[in-house]
């Protein structure tokens, strides 16, 4: 038996979806221009959490309970105006990766 057969937790997988595909699916649920409480109770609706952060303007889409049982993880925030309108998504977390600089890699001449 699992760990979650056990507890009753579900695994979150990372969604199938890039961040521009997320942010499609979240905006027919609560497009453009959409107050902010009714933003917030249509996501929940549709089985989708979130929180505000340390801005009360910026909700921190988190995970979507799927019709399918599964639970995935979003990469979306969304940005509110002061009216409280919906106006724009942006990626919740940064791309980073890391590279090494060319320069220390190379040796130097003689």
């Amino acid at each position: 038996m699992s760990l979650s057969a056990c507890t009753g937790f579900r695994s979150v997988v990372p969604a199938p979806l890039v961040f521009e595909e997320q942010s499609a699916k979240i905006l027919e649920l609560a497009p453009l221009g959409t107050p902010k409480e009714q933003a917030i109770r249509q996501l929940n609706d549709a089985g989708i959490s979130g929180d505000f952060a340390s801005s009360p303007s910026i909700y921190y889409c988190d995970l979507w309970q799927r019709e399918d049982g599964s639970l995935w993880h979003l990469n979306v925030a969304l940005l509110f105006q002061e009216d409280g309108t919906l106006y724009k998504t942006r990626p919740a977390q940064a791309d980073v990766s890391w590279e090494k600089d060319a320069s220390t890699t190379q040796q130097s001449e003689p």
